[in-house]
């Protein structure tokens, strides 16, 4: 996924939870979405470091 695609899922992200909900919820929130996609990125590299290059 490019950057700028990244980054813009999190901020609709934001906006839909800042929606009528306070802000330490949204940070919550936002955060733990951040720290799923950085375990699933370090879960890819190990999977690809086992994988044989062709």
């Amino acid at each position: 996924m490019r950057v700028k695609g990244f980054a813009r899922r999190y901020q609709i992200l934001l906006a839909e939870q800042l929606d009528g909900r306070d802000v330490e919820a949204a940070v919550a929130t936002l955060r733990g979405e951040v720290e799923a996609a950085g375990f699933m990125w370090g879960a890819l590299k190990r999977a690809a470091r086992k994988q044989p290059v062709s």
